[in-house]
Formats: C-alpha cells, structure tokens, sequence
C-alpha cells in the first residue's frame, strides 16, 4: 500500500524497524503506548518533536516522516540494506549451486522436507488467527430467537437484528488484542461508505470494530446505530461535567456540523480500533 499520511508513514517505519507490534514499538521508544498507538492510527496527529524522536529510532529520513518528502531510508540504512541485500543474494546463489550438484534423489528429499515445514508453517499460523466476521450495512428485522443465519444486533432488550455476514477474515489474535487493544472474539470488520470520515477512514476501507467496548469513553471513532438506519461510523466526544451526561457526535470531514446527544439515547455497536485499507 503506498504510504499518503503521515500515520501510514510511520507504521511503515515501525514494520521496517522489526518492530511487531505498536505497543513494542512504544516500549522501546520510551512514550506512551496509547499517544503512539494514537500517532499510528492517525486519530492523533504529531509534530517534529516526536518525529524526531520517531525518526532516530526506525532509522528513516524525519523529512520523509513528517511531510512526505525525499527517500523514507537514511544514507546509512540505506547502506546497510544494500549490503544484506549483496548478502543475501550470495547465499541464494551458494544455496542453487547446491541444489544443481544433488542427486535427483537428493533433489526430491529436500523438496519433500520444504512442503513438510510449509504445511506445519499455515497450521502454525492458523492456530494463532482470530476469524473475525466482515458484515453488511444492510439488516434484517426478525424475531430475536430466531434461527436466522448473521450477526445480531440487539436494538434494545427484547428487538434485534441481523447482519448478512458477506466474509470471514483471519487475523492474528496478538495484532488484534495487543497492538489494536480489540477483542479479538468481539471484534467485526464494517465497511466504509462515502468519504465523510476522510482522511482519517476513506471509502472502501474496512473499520476494524471492537463491540466489546460500547461506551464512550474517550474522543474516538464509533460505529453508531439506531433501530431504523444502517450503522455509521461517527466521532464521538463525551461532554465533561454534563448532567445527563452528553456526547458531541459528528464526521471527520464536516466537523461543524454537530450534533449533541444524550448518551442514553445513542446506541453505540462499538469502538474502532483500526481500518484496513484498500486500493
């Protein structure tokens, strides 16, 4: 995916620096998982102060980071990458000059040997993904208990809802739980329609939705819904010392066009924890 913000900018570096997860990252940078997870998700942005600081420790250009501009890599690394690069191609051509002097027989045991580990490889792998369901904006009004094949959604006590379940993903249980901070048995995949969040969620991503968290607690995105409408994605900013207690609900791109509820009266599906993002 090519890099346009400043937030994908730095989830590149981070990936490009071997570092997992966000919250690792933090760690090894000294700051605030949550002010970095922040910076990375782009629902916060950040200055040349903490890109410096971002720059120094994923070894890439701050002018690139923080604007766009020049090469991602430094002279340095950029050095560095060449010679393991020179490295690996070395061992590449050491390793099928090898393979050309076997014996077929030779040939065909280390071929049996490789689609072995392969296989114990995606077991590996499958083990550790939580299968997250991506569901459709559309519903279905029927009887709560209801054989129904979807996702329900509960509009109040004794009413749901269900929700075509159009795929299935599989995610890493850790990415999720850990540098995402959604759980990963609560968490639904809901697509983006329109650009009224944009830039932040543009359409055609898919918002990763924690349902386990259904209550405003921080500014945030939330995915919101009522008994009539399809769910959308809103920002949401609880009022401080308001009695009832209040929230300001509005879209990214339109931030002056707001509305303020009373938190009993909105129905929140839950928080989003990311997007994924499509060309």
């Amino acid at each position: 995916m090519v890099s346009t913000s400043k937030a994908d900018r730095l989830r590149k570096s981070r990936m490009g620096a071997k570092f997992k997860s966000a919250s690792e990252a933090a760690r090894s940078l000294g700051v605030s998982t949550a002010t970095y997870i922040h910076h990375e998700n782009g629902t916060r942005d950040f200055g040349e102060a903490a890109a410096a600081i971002y720059a120094r420790r994923f070894h890439v250009s701050q002018s690139w980071l923080l604007l766009g501009e020049g090469e991602m890599d430094t002279a340095e690394l950029a050095a560095e990458k060449a010679a393991a690069l020179a490295e690996k191609e070395e061992q590449e051509r050491e390793y099928f000059d090898a393979r050309a002097a076997m014996t077929v027989e030779q040939r065909q045991k280390v071929r049996e040997t490789e689609k072995h580990w392969q296989e114990q490889a995606v077991l590996k792998a499958a083990k550790d993904l939580a299968f997250v369901p991506e569901i459709s904006p559309s519903f279905t009004r029927t009887d709560p208990y209801d054989s129904f094949h979807g996702w329900k959604r509960y509009v109040d006590l004794d009413d749901a809802v269900f929700h075509p379940v159009v795929s299935t993903w599989g995610i890493p249980e850790n990415h999720l739980q850990f540098e995402l901070g959604s759980s990963p048995t609560r968490t639904i995949l809901f697509p983006v329609i329109g650009n009224a969040n944009a830039p932040v969620l543009s359409h055609g991503d898919i918002a990763i939705v924690d349902t386990s968290q259904d209550d405003v607690v921080a500014d945030a995105f939330y995915l919101v819904a009522d008994k009539v409408a399809q769910p959308q994605v809103r920002r949401l900013r609880i009022n401080l010392f308001s009695n009832p207690t209040t929230v300001t609900m509005f879209a990214e791109a339109t931030p002056e066009e707001r509305q303020i509820l009373e938190m009993d009266a909105l129905s929140i599906v839950g928080k989003v924890a990311g997007r994924i993002s499509r060309l």
